[in-house]
């Protein structure tokens, strides 16, 4: 995925796995980070080339040039992206290593080795340790954990803290809001992020929600999505985001293989794949019964 909401530990160095904040949140980040909706009936009726929706005729804003020039950004960036094959994904598998940080920006851990299966639009599973027996798995509106003691169900909490973060994603937003027309798209110009130029797009979807991406202004990939999250202890709201580097082009698919995640200014989870591809996926996977690839 990806937010530090899920409970249970992660403490002992390596393979071993115990019970902190930390795993869990290990959890949310790989399944929120791979977790976007899936667009395959939009990529086909879009084909051959990679529009963006109209926009409606009805209000000003959506005809004022601020709105076409975001518009411009996000169908170049879908094209980065692999065009068609990436509004089209459905499956996707990845292997690597991610790494928690403390409060004081240091390594909390030295590392969790870990596997993560999708299949949009909301089905996710993650084993993580070298002997993959810690399992998450997110399938619809519910979610389990698996270890030595068994399967149980996810709180409510750790459900809906990964689902605001999928529902955020950078690939969640090309893939719907920008492929509906009541979607609300502003350019807010050029901007710095890592240093690096970037050109700036605001969403808003027709329920309110909105959202932020920063499309690096030569190659038009995203590299960075943020956007403001409640915070449920002080009633306020912080921003959240996510980092994206290290792009790959993989069975067509443009893909970053190191995803950073982000609560206001704090990096909290920093992912590295080495292996990615988008082969289909057993059904099994995303039952809580489900034995591992």
């Amino acid at each position: 995925m990806l937010d530090g909401m899920i409970t249970i530990r992660l403490r002992r160095m390596g393979a071993l796995l115990g019970r902190s904040q930390a795993a869990l949140r290990v959890a949310a980040v790989c399944a929120a980070l791979l977790m976007p909706l899936s667009a395959r009936a939009q990529a086909d009726r879009n084909r051959p080339g990679v529009p963006v929706p109209s926009a409606p005729a009805q209000s000003s804003i959506f005809r004022s040039p601020a709105n076409a020039k975001a518009r411009q950004i996000v169908q170049q960036a879908i094209a980065a992206m692999g065009g068609p094959a990436f509004l089209g994904e459905k499956y996707r598998s990845g292997h690597g290593r991610v790494y928690s940080f403390d409060s004081m920006g240091g390594l909390a851990n030295p590392g969790v080795e870990f596997w993560s299966f999708n299949r949009f639009p909301d089905a996710e599973r993650i084993e993580l340790t070298k002997k993959r027996n810690v399992v998450y798995i997110y399938n619809g509106n519910k979610g389990w954990q698996i270890t030595f003691r068994g399967v149980q169900p996810l709180p409510d909490k750790a459900l809906r803290q990964f689902q605001e973060s999928r529902d955020h994603s950078m690939e969640t937003v090309l893939r719907t809001w920008a492929q509906n027309p009541q979607t609300l798209m502003i350019y807010r110009g050029v901007n710095m992020v890592d240093q690096g130029q970037v050109d700036s797009v605001d969403f808003s979807n027709s329920k309110g929600d909105t959202v932020s991406i920063d499309f690096d202004i030569n190659s038009h990939l995203p590299v960075r999505v943020h956007w403001r999250q409640n915070d449920p202890l002080t009633g306020g709201y912080y921003e959240k985001s996510i980092t994206y580097g290290n792009f790959q082009k993989i069975d067509g698919i443009t893909t970053p293989l190191i995803i950073q995640n982000f609560e206001g200014t704090q990096r909290v989870q920093q992912l590295f794949y080495d292996e990615m591809n988008f082969a289909p996926l057993s059904d099994r996977l995303f039952e809580p019964t489900a034995k591992k690839k």
